[in-house]
């Protein structure tokens, strides 16, 4: 009869004890806490049609203190107020750069807008598992984000990861649904399925598929497809704030559309260090543009 020694016995017992260990993932909100959001939108699209053949990349990144104003009844107030913005573009050939720090920049037509949002203030109302309950905006930020095309609404929900609402152990996974909105296109709904793929330390990992369903986005000419998605999101079980988070598309035009379009799009948010503080510069030299990191 083989004996399985007991080093190794009581081992094969506490594996499964500990793949069993459930977490439970909330984010927890303190009145009057303060931290900095670095956000990154890079998007890149190429548009074929007959002879023509167009490439588009933008690279816009804001920097904004995000500030807890009260928490009442499990629900956060929360405010986020822009400090800068930077962009980058080419379309087709025609480029532009921007940074609000650097005196006399300015954004150009295709990326009208941008230098509204620096000093604009969102409030939205977000619970412990991250649903968002209620955004708002005052009138020269709502028309700021129609110049550009951006829900507030959606876009605020991108920077939370919902949460789910049992503890759940490393593995296991639960969905929620997202709205991506396209601009006069239409949006684009998608099933996320999140897994908990690690806890290490205060900091939970969490991997994300998506499922796009882009049935309602039209573009003339062109029947819009997935073809690839995913996000990732880190979590301090520490504050149960949001550390980093990161999503990637890839869409395509079916093989039958008369326009051929490819579209990447990348976003990611942060937490980073606050600013350091504006130095005033001497009349007679040039001022400097602060990182914002």
């Amino acid at each position: 009869m083989l004996r399985i020694p007991a080093v190794l016995s009581l081992a094969l017992v506490l594996v499964p004890l500990t793949a069993q260990e459930k977490h439970t993932l909330r984010y927890t909100f303190k009145p009057g806490h303060v931290c900095w959001l670095e956000h990154t939108l890079d998007m890149a699209q190429e548009v074929k049609r007959g002879e023509m053949d167009m490439k588009m990349t933008q690279v816009t990144t804001s920097w904004a203190e995000s500030k807890t104003a009260e928490v009442k009844d499990g629900v956060a107030a929360m405010e986020s107020r822009y400090t800068r913005v930077t962009a980058v573009s080419d379309m087709g050939g025609r480029k532009s750069e921007y940074d609000s720090d650097v005196a006399g920049s300015k954004p150009g037509p295709q990326l009208a807008g941008l230098a509204d949002m620096v000093g604009k203030t969102t409030r939205m109302r977000v619970d412990s598992t991250g649903k968002v309950v209620e955004v708002s905006a005052d009138e020269p930020m709502q028309k700021t984000l129609e110049k550009l095309g951006t829900s507030l609404k959606e876009g605020t929900e991108m920077s939370f990861l919902v949460l789910p609402k049992d503890p759940i152990a490393v593995g296991d996974t639960w969905t929620s649904e997202q709205n991506f909105p396209m601009g006069p296109a239409g949006d684009m709904v998608a099933k996320l399925t999140h897994k908990l793929v690690a806890v290490k330390g205060k900091v939970a990992t969490v991997e994300t598929k998506m499922e796009l369903d882009t049935s309602a986005v039209k573009i003339p000419g062109a029947k819009l497809v997935a073809e690839a998605a995913s996000g990732a999101f880190e979590i301090s079980l520490d504050d149960g704030l949001p550390l980093s988070a990161r999503t990637e598309m890839v869409l395509t035009s079916s093989a039958e559309s008369t326009m051929q379009i490819k579209m990447t799009i990348r976003q990611s948010t942060k937490q980073v260090p606050a600013p350091a503080a504006k130095k005033d510069a001497p009349k007679d030299a040039p001022k400097e543009a602060s990182t914002g990191k």
